[in-house]
């Protein structure tokens, strides 16, 4: 199928769009209250690490960038993927983010211009690429719930195959949309963002 299609997919993805923008705000009013503390330190030091990497490196912007666009494309593909564990990976995932995002900024509440400054330019490709990969795992987990809900049902199976089939048409169109979204918003993240971060 085409990008078209995939676009036109969208209409009837709203109610896992709503689920997954609602527990990643969820994730971020929580993060804000320091809930589970530990998670998030994990969350950070990962980050920390992948910084580190990138600063040791004799051209920081390109090390920045490759380190960012490959890391945020395998989280990707696989929080799709994962989704036919019965979608348990991007909602983990999503609230993990929001959880991050949250306790990140109220760390730097008197601050919160350097930490849009830091985080609008690319976010405003990434996060939206992060529901729509969420969106698409936590649906190939409802698929996969009403797969086994529909053995010893002909009618159920017939319909459980022709939608397994449609959105495995979509998987490459997805797959090419969130690479492409993910690749422009490395290149802002590993300069204009990071420009800003160090101004």
């Amino acid at each position: 199928m085409s990008l078209r299609a995939l676009l036109h997919h969208f209409k009837e993805m709203k109610i896992y769009f709503c689920i997954i923008i609602g527990l990643f705000i969820l994730g971020i009013v929580l993060g804000a209250n320091h809930w589970n503390e530990a998670i998030i330190k994990e969350q950070m030091k990962h980050i920390q690490e992948m910084a580190s990497q990138a600063k040791d490196s004799e051209v920081v912007e390109i090390s920045f960038f490759k380190i960012i666009f490959f890391n945020n494309v395998k989280s990707m593909v696989l929080m799709v993927l994962m989704g036919l564990l019965f979608g348990i990976m991007p909602i983990i995932s999503i609230f993990t983010n929001g959880l991050l995002l949250g306790y990140v900024g109220d760390l730097q509440e008197e601050t919160w211009i350097d930490l849009l400054k830091g985080i609008a330019p690319h976010g405003i490709l990434e996060i939206p690429a992060l529901f729509i990969a969420c969106a698409y795992g936590l649906r190939l987990g409802v698929l996969v719930i009403q797969g086994i809900g529909s053995v010893g049902n002909d009618e159920r199976k017939m319909k459980f195959k022709i939608n397994f089939i449609r959105l495995s048409k979509l998987m490459i169109p997805l797959l090419i949309l969130l690479i492409c979204l993910l690749l422009i918003a490395a290149i802002i993240e590993s300069t204009i963002s990071l420009w800003l971060v160090q101004s």
